[in-house]
């Protein structure tokens, strides 16, 4: 389910802190390359049905994390771990996040 509400969005971050941060710690030990596999197509997914120049909160408070040609370079990886923290105020990240985690059937426990 795609999430635009910013007040939604802020609280569904501030819910999921700590089990954003297992899964970052998650990610850290799964393959780069299986991750930019996986996430890429999320990704565009997503990005097709957000206009970020609706919302511009990434630019207000943050340097945006993603660029389309970010996804085509090698180590996006990386850059996903970036961009984590920007999850409470970004519709893109957060839908996926969240899309990401059940790709990868992540349990919080």
């Amino acid at each position: 389910m795609l999430v635009k509400d910013l007040d939604k969005i802020g609280k569904i971050s501030e819910r999921n802190e700590e089990k954003n941060r297992k899964f970052r710690s998650y990610l850290k030990i799964r393959d780069d390359k299986e991750i930019d596999r996986i996430v890429k197509p999320i990704y565009n997914r997503i990005r097709e049905q957000i206009d970020c120049l609706e919302c511009g909160k990434c630019c207000r408070k943050a340097v945006p994390g993603l660029s389309n040609g970010d996804l085509h370079k090698p180590g996006f990886t990386f850059r996903l771990f970036g961009v984590l923290e920007f999850s409470r105020f970004c519709p893109i990240i957060i839908n996926v996040l969240e899309d990401l985690k059940a790709e990868f059937n992540f349990r919080y426990s």
